[in-house]
């Protein structure tokens, strides 16, 4: 069934440059709109082609209704996410770990615009990515688009290891996203796959994702989201 509402709290921890957090929330009430993106992939990886139209509307007109204050336990520190005059939340951040991984994080929003809802997601793994390796900061991802591309990263226990290559340069531009169980180790973007990116500059980004949604009304999605972030930056597609 479509929903005319949806949103997201997503929360993150990291280790790179420093241990740090961060906890957000965003909603949208959308007008339906006939979408011009296009997805295929499989298990695995999903391929998003999207043309840039240049119109500020095209996805539909956007207001920014509120779910109220947003609690999120479970963590090393409590997070509150409160929504300005504009509808848009103040990120919550901090300096250390959020957790490690395994760890129930409990989420629940008081309501408004936005039903009240009340939702949990197990904490993914803190793992780090070990190939490919991370340039150095300001250098580009060096990506060859002709051949598979592996990934590895030391195991963790939950959550699935995302790779996202964003051509955002392209038009239309594309998007590969894969991702794999935490627990393997590694994983492989196939050459089929890596072959539909446009050569140019693009963006990359790896994290370990857990995600759930909860049905905050008939008319209301909201995503959970908890990742480790791994890494990111810019990337060149050759």
């Amino acid at each position: 069934v479509a929903k005319s509402g949806y949103g997201s709290v997503s929360v993150g921890t990291g280790k790179s440059p420093a241990p740090n957090y961060f906890g957000s929330a965003g909603f949208l009430k959308v007008t339906p709109s006939s979408g011009s993106c296009t997805s295929s992939g499989d298990a695995t990886c999903t391929i998003t082609e999207c043309p840039m139209t240049g119109a500020a509307g095209a996805a539909g007109a956007p207001t920014y209704p509120t779910a109220g204050a947003i609690q999120i336990t479970g963590g090393a520190d409590p997070l509150s996410l409160s929504p300005n005059a504009t509808g848009a939340y103040t990120a919550a951040t901090g300096t250390k770990l959020l957790f490690q991984g395994g760890e129930t994080l409990s989420i629940s929003a008081k309501g408004a615009d936005v039903p009240a809802f009340n939702g949990s997601i197990v904490a993914p793994s803190v793992v780090d990515l070990l190939t490919p390796t991370v340039p150095a900061v300001g250098q580009p991802l060096s990506v060859d688009g002709s051949k598979a591309f592996p990934l590895t990263w030391s195991a963790g226990t939950t959550g699935k290891v995302t790779f996202t290559i964003n051509a955002y340069t392209a038009n239309p531009y594309v998007i590969v996203s894969c991702a794999f169980p935490a627990s393997a180790g590694s994983g492989e973007i196939p050459a089929a796959t890596m072959a539909k990116l446009p050569k140019g500059m693009a963006s990359w980004a790896a994290q370990n994702l857990a995600q759930s949604t909860v049905a905050a009304s008939a008319d209301w999605d909201v995503q959970l989201i908890a990742t480790a972030q791994l890494g990111s930056g810019l990337a060149t597609v050759k």
